[in-house]
């Protein structure tokens, strides 16, 4: 007998798929972008306050070298800077507030002599007024207690209390040029009073010691001190010029 073909299977229909809404996105934050770190109560625009930032400098008198200032230990309200010379390396602490920068000690008297020893006990005022009162006129003070010892001939040392007082005036904006550029630079006129008493085996000093220190500062916004000029009795007694800058 024949065999009859089979009956072609008919597809069957499935049911129509449910169309289903995609879920709206949550939306998520922005990430946040690794942003310099700032230190708002330290940093100046005449006085930058910021890590890897290098400062060269050039002295002309009294005698030819070169130093670098970088700063350390950066926080909202303190930072340490440090001068390094060939053999020499000086660390000062400075303190930041709405009115400025003020360095924890003074280092005028020490002028790198070994038979005379400072130290401050305290300081007031401020070094660097606050970035936006550098306008011409603006006079501002500061001002040290001292006390130290002095090494005299044949073992003979002495004691040194004293006071400073330093007055400083923005006399002008000069275009000024070293060897890391030309600048137009506000001028600080400042004018350091060291009133000092010194006592020696057993002899006092009848009236203070007073030296007067004339310094003219040139500060670049963005830069900080581009050169230093100070005077004593009339008569120069160093220049310090900006070398490099590096941040």
């Amino acid at each position: 007998p024949a065999i009859e073909p089979a009956a072609p299977e008919l597809p069957t229909q499935s049911a129509a798929p449910t169309a289903t809404l995609a879920p709206t996105p949550t939306p998520q934050p922005p990430t946040p972008t690794s942003a310099p770190v700032t230190h708002s109560g330290c940093n100046n625009l005449y006085y930058p306050v910021a890590p890897d930032l290098t400062w060269v400098y050039h002295v002309n008198e009294p005698a030819t070298s070169v130093y670098t200032v970088t700063l350390t230990n950066i926080t909202d309200s303190s930072f340490t800077q440090v001068q390094t010379y060939e053999k020499l390396t000086n660390r000062t602490n400075y303190e930041c507030t709405p009115q400025g920068l003020m360095a924890a000690r003074y280092g005028g008297l020490e002028m790198e002599q070994a038979n005379i020893k400072v130290e401050t006990l305290n300081g007031q005022g401020v070094l660097i007024p606050a970035e936006d009162e550098w306008q011409i006129g603006k006079t501002w003070d500061a001002s040290y207690d001292l006390t130290g010892t002095i090494a005299g001939p044949q073992g003979v040392s002495g004691a040194i209390t004293g006071t400073v007082q330093i007055a400083n005036k923005i006399v002008a904006k000069e275009k000024v040029t070293v060897p890391f550029g030309t600048f137009d630079a506000f001028r600080v006129d400042a004018k350091a009073t060291q009133s000092t008493h010194m006592s020696m085996g057993g002899m006092v000093s009848p009236q203070p010691i007073t030296i007067e220190l004339l310094t003219s500062s040139w500060y670049a916004a963005g830069v900080g001190l581009i050169k230093t000029q100070t005077t004593l009795d009339n008569s120069i007694q160093s220049t310090v010029e900006l070398q490099s800058f590096n941040k």
